[in-house]
């Protein structure tokens, strides 16, 4: 009974690296997402700059 506790451990440790993996991923897509969204605000004040009239 006592290598089931290790098995259970291993893979508790292992889902907890997964999901931690997971939201680093979510966090920094969603980083991403706001400085494009940025980025494509700026060009768009930029193009709009440079159009005579």
């Amino acid at each position: 009974m006592g290598n089931m506790v290790y098995l259970f451990a291993a893979y508790a440790v292992i889902w907890l690296a997964v999901l931690l993996y997971s939201f680093s991923i979510a966090a920094r897509q969603k980083s991403l997402a706001r400085e494009i969204a940025t980025l494509k605000t700026i060009l768009a004040e930029k193009e709009r700059d440079e159009i005579p009239g």
